[in-house]
């Protein structure tokens, strides 16, 4: 009897079929492909091919860095080879220096700026990312990115402005978003990849230029958009930017554009019983969020193209919640004031003695400016000296010792409290946006899901495949990491989107995709929760004396399938795996993969 030599291999599959499959409706590897002139040192299959299965190890395991990609594509080869069907693929298309390689070629913005066209064409022309008769609304933002490597002079490092790690160098990432109305989720149109000590508002007209760019041949984006920034995005420079280009803005004016005793005027000319009112349904009940009122300003800009001149709206919009956050922070603020100057007059061991009146003054002051409380709180400060007759002792005769002590009495002054929250939660928008177009409520809405272009920082940073903090050393690597990163974080905006609107078409909640909760259900489920239910799906090959025999597939649970069905994905990129295994081994060409 002759005995078989029997072998079993498992291929962790999970998520990877999914994220493939999504990847290559957005023809990533054509667009790299057409561009790249192979030379003579080149060997393996071609970088777009290598790219698309790059995003897939990044994404399923949430890992960036280049050192683990080979061993990861030696571990699944045959399998990446099957569901690719690019029988060429080897794990040394995954090296460390291929991959440092391709992320200088992927850094050129020639090459990068036809990828990211490309990309949006397909995304973009495929998806309805807002209501009919609403305005496209583009985010712009930028945070500033933390690395290990060296401070070159003009390089892409620097040491800049951060509130954390302000002793790492740096570099900034500008990112323009767009908006959608199913999920809300911020859908990263272009960035820019700059020095750490590059200003933001140097940045904004740079960032729109190029997301027209990327977005030509797309007539939904050409004019008519709505630009969503911060305070910084206020300049007369931008602003009239927008309007000669017959787009709209919208964001806060700082200080410096309108200066606070103009708006404090206008606020105590203003109407309460006219103000616009904003509500919310929270418990089945309405509840006021903001109120307010606009007013209109002429704008007047020379610029080179000659005189523009347009009318601009000013909302002044009152946070119910930020006023009380602001009034009880005050509050706060006024007893730890009065606490800290009544304990002037204490003593404690290694306290320092306040001796004259100057002294206490000095203190008073200081802590009152600390507390950010001067003008709402006054101090009655009285000197009182008492004599006490002291008997002869010693060599000393007898005497009057005189001891000063100060007295303090803390006064809140009312009306200047008053005043000082009346002006409280308030925030003055501008936008060249008829009313028609953009509403008070509509202007209030827009501004406060700012938090949507937050959120992919946030995914970039530490969620997604944490890019903080940066080990690579070269400029080029870096900003081709950030490039492939940022294409990634596309390929999560698809999936989300497509999964929220086929959700809220349906009128259907996903459920188990909570750990540990496996009946609460969601409409508008993340990638990283659709990725996650698939963990535990593998693939078990069986081998007898070398030879393949057959291969067995974990069954697709109910939530699995319904994530399929609902990204508009064929449950066969998974069943259809064992008929292509089977193929694979027995010799036969694989026509599509």
């Amino acid at each position: 009897m002759i005995d078989m030599e029997k072998e079993l291999k498992n291929y962790p599959i999970n998520d990877l079929p999914v994220l493939y499959g999504v990847i290559k409706t957005l023809g990533i590897a054509g667009s790299i492909n057409n561009q790249f002139k192979e030379h003579g040192n080149w060997v393996g299959i071609l970088p777009g091919e290598i790219l698309e299965l790059w995003l897939c190890y990044i994404l399923s395991q949430c890992d960036h860095r280049l050192s683990g990609a080979e061993e990861w594509a030696k571990q699944h080869l045959e399998f990446l080879q099957i569901m690719s069907g690019l029988g060429k693929l080897s794990a040394h298309d995954f090296s460390d220096d291929k991959l440092g390689g391709l992320l200088g070629y992927f850094s050129e913005d020639k090459v990068w700026g036809i990828v990211e066209k490309a990309v949006n064409q397909k995304g973009l022309g495929v998806y309805r990312l807002k209501e009919e008769g609403s305005l496209n609304t583009f985010r712009l933002d930028a945070a500033p990115m933390q690395s290990h490597g060296k401070v070159i002079e003009n390089g892409l490092l620097q040491y800049g402005y951060s509130k954390h790690h302000a002793n790492l160098p740096q570099f900034k990432l500008k990112l323009c978003t767009l908006d959608n109305e199913v999920n809300n989720f911020a859908y990263p149109i272009c960035h820019l990849t700059v020095n750490g000590k590059v200003a933001d508002d140097e940045l904004y007209l740079t960032i729109i230029e190029k997301s027209k760019e990327v977005l030509q041949g797309l007539t939904t984006y050409a004019i008519g958009n709505l630009y969503v920034g911060d305070s910084k995005f206020g300049s007369l420079v931008n602003r009239c930017y927008v309007f000669q280009h017959k787009d709209y803005y919208l964001m806060p004016l700082s200080a410096v554009q309108l200066s606070l005793k103009k708006r404090m005027e206008l606020i105590d000319n203003s109407e309460p019983s006219t103000y616009y009112q904003v509500f919310r349904t929270e418990k089945k009940k309405q509840v006021l969020v903001a109120e307010g009122f606009e007013v209109s300003e002429q704008i007047q800009v020379e610029s080179e193209e000659g005189i523009a001149e347009w009318k601009e709206r000013r909302l002044f919009v009152h946070s119910i919640k930020y006023a009380k956050s602001q009034q009880n922070a005050l509050d706060k603020r006024l007893i730890k004031a009065e606490a800290q100057i009544l304990q002037l007059t204490k003593r404690k061991q290694g306290k320092p003695v306040l001796k004259t009146k100057r002294e206490y003054n000095l203190a008073i002051t200081t802590i009152l400016q600390t507390n950010k409380v001067e003008g709402l709180l006054t101090v009655e400060l009285k000197k009182s000296t008492t004599k006490k007759e002291k008997r002869a002792y010693g060599d000393k005769p007898k005497r009057i010792e005189k001891k000063v002590d100060f007295n303090l009495t803390v006064y809140k002054q009312t009306e200047e409290i008053r005043q000082r929250k009346k002006y409280m939660g308030w925030q003055i928008y501008a936008t060249n946006a008829p009313s028609n177009l953009l509403t008070f409520e509509q202007c209030v809405w827009k501004y406060r899901y700012q938090s949507n272009i937050e959120s992919r920082f946030d995914d970039i940073r530490n969620k997604m495949a944490a890019l903080l903090p940066v080990f690579l050393q070269k400029d080029e690597r870096i900003a081709g990491l950030v490039n492939i990163l940022l294409l990634a974080l596309k390929v999560c905006s698809i999936l989300e989107y497509k999964a929220a609107k086929s959700l809220q078409d349906q009128k259907e909640l996903l459920f188990n995709v909570y750990e540990g909760n496996p009946n609460r259900g969601t409409d508008r489920p993340s990638a990283k929760r659709l990725l996650k239910a698939f963990d535990g799906v593998a693939i078990s090959l069986i081998f007898e004396d070398n030879n393949f025999q057959f291969a067995l597939m974990t069954k697709l649970k109910p939530v699995q399938k319904k994530i399929l069905e609902i990204l508009d994905l064929e449950e066969g990129i998974y069943t259809g795996l064992i008929e292509k295994i089977e193929l694979w081994f027995s010799n036969k060409k694989v026509i599509e993969p």
